[in-house]
């Protein structure tokens, strides 16, 4: 079923000059995903410079059909952005449900399938997607790649990451300290939430908890400055632990001298691995890790991680190496649990380049070199 708003949509004849561009909206297939990479209003915004906008239908998303029509959208069935037509970029947050057709036209999604040295081809999605763009002949922008001039990322939802995870963890670790997490599978939140929730629930387990020893790797960077911000509104103390620092001059024993860990830091094929279940001391503490990065490549430098957890079931129980439980977040989709907050976020960082897709002019140097990235990887497969 075809949803359109007609008082908002203009004539799309190129003799008037409007732009022949279109955006596709497309769903999510992950589970509890109800992110947008474009709020109704920015995709609005879109519309009234020329642009078409499309629209996957979604019941999960957490902007409704209505809202993209009343934008003056057009809302077409869910699948419908497999068979683009024209000059269209499909945009979504996450890699698509890859099935054996190929995927046509131009995409923006965070991939997390290859760097900018490799393709992560430990990962079987990621030779799938790049042989399926491939047969299309289709181009993929990784929002991980659309940087400024100054390499800084321009789209991502580090900094909600950052405070999410850390808002989880420490109610968790409250709960282990207190002993009373041992065997609580329930999420510590509803889903959706807003961060005011996670922040609130943490407060109320820290007012029952005893002081926390809170150790923050990576605090530099945009992940690390949302967790910072979370810890600074709970009025809490933490030690900051700087990726150089890791093996050199602080080691295992002690990480596991803290109550919880929150790792931020950016990873690469240099990162250190940290935390072996055989470097584990007997006076160990450590009961939570909120490892908000958890890296899902060979990259991934948390020994004691050894898979993904989900929003449902966030933690993964795991033996710290002396026979005693370790719980660990590890989430790669902590922005989903605040949808709409989220969506805002990353819509408003992502507008400024996409008025600059849709202008006809050259593309910006954050398109140019998240596709020369694409095209260095996609020649890299067989």
């Amino acid at each position: 079923m075809l949803i359109v708003n007609l008082s908002r949509l203009g004539d799309f004849s190129a003799g008037d000059g409007i732009s022949l561009k279109t955006i596709f909206i497309r769903g999510e297939s992950n589970p509890n995903e109800r992110r947008a990479p474009i709020t109704p209003e920015d995709a609005g915004r879109l519309v009234e410079r020329g642009c078409r906008v499309k629209v996957s239908s979604s019941r999960s998303r957490i902007f409704s059909d209505e809202d993209y029509a009343n934008a003056g959208c057009i809302v077409e069935p869910g699948e419908s952005w497999r068979s683009p037509a024209g000059d269209t970029l499909t945009v979504g947050i996450k890699i698509p449900a890859l099935n054996v057709q190929p995927l046509f036209g131009e995409h923006l999604f965070f991939g997390h399938q290859y760097t900018r040295n490799r393709v992560l081809s430990e990962k079987p999605t990621a030779t799938a997607m790049l042989n399926a763009l491939r047969a299309g002949g289709g181009i993929h922008y990784d929002m991980e790649f659309l940087a400024d001039e100054s390499g800084a990322k321009i789209t991502a939802f580090s900094t909600v990451a950052g405070y999410v995870g850390a808002a989880i963890g420490i109610a968790r670790a409250c709960l282990r300290v207190r002993d009373a997490g041992n065997g609580d599978d329930a999420p510590p939140y509803d889903i959706p939430t807003c961060t005011a929730a996670l922040r609130e629930r943490a407060a109320v387990e820290i007012a029952q908890t005893r002081p926390l020893d809170i150790g923050l790797i990576g605090p530099s960077g945009a992940c690390g400055a949302g967790a910072r911000e979370l810890l600074s509104a709970l009025g809490l103390t933490w030690t900051p632990i700087r990726h150089a620092n890791l093996n050199a001059d602080i080691g295992d024993e002690d990480l596991f001298a803290f109550d919880l860990l929150i790792n931020c830091m950016a990873v690469d094929e240099t990162t250190p691995k940290i935390l072996s279940p055989s470097r584990c001391p007997r006076d160990a503490r450590l009961s939570v890790i909120a490892d908000i990065g958890c890296e899902t490549n060979d990259n991934n430098p948390v020994l004691l991680r050894d898979g993904l957890s989900t929003l449902d079931a966030p933690f993964l129980a795991r033996d710290r190496g002396d026979g005693r439980i370790c719980d660990i977040l590890s989430v790669d989709h902590l922005p989903a649990l605040t949808p709409r907050e989220s969506s805002e976020q990353v819509s408003k960082q992502l507008f400024p380049l996409l008025d600059n897709y849709i202008s006809g002019s050259e593309l910006d140097s954050p398109w140019q070199n998240a596709r020369n990235i694409f095209h260095s990887s996609i020649n890299k497969i067989k």
